[in-house]
């Protein structure tokens, strides 16, 4: 992944994270205490600092009360083929595949879909 690609991704997850905190009018402490992470790591993720593990990702959304992978600007189903491929029922490419078509669908820009599929791959990696 180019740096550049990889700080737009950290740029747009960090601002849907922040977005999603302030408009449920908490702290970064709140969020920090729901999710189990130190108050310093929300700030370091919001800054674009550090990006957090899916497993924070997971946590946060947890939180905040959003469906899978809402942070990550994934679709219902395009979430629910990530849970099976953890699960191992299909195929990995079949999975990019399929994220691909229905991302294609959606009105996001092709930077916006790039980076969506690099975090895919990246998740699906992280599977292995």
């Amino acid at each position: 992944m180019r740096k550049h690609e990889q700080e737009t991704m950290t740029n747009n997850l960090a601002e849907e994270i922040k977005y999603q905190r302030k408009k449920r009018h908490w702290s970064q402490e709140d969020l920090a205490l729901e999710c189990g992470v130190s108050k310093n790591e929300i700030g370091r993720i919001e800054r674009s600092d550090s990006i957090p593990k899916l497993e924070t990702i997971e946590r946060m959304e947890k939180a905040l009360h959003l469906p899978p992978f809402t942070l990550l600007r994934l679709s219902q189903e395009d979430a629910q083929n990530v849970e099976m491929e953890r699960m191992g029922e299909i195929d990995k490419t079949d999975l990019l595949r399929k994220i691909e078509t229905e991302l294609s669908k959606n009105s996001l820009t092709t930077k916006e879909l790039k980076v969506v599929l690099k975090v895919a791959i990246a998740t699906i990696h992280a599977l292995k």
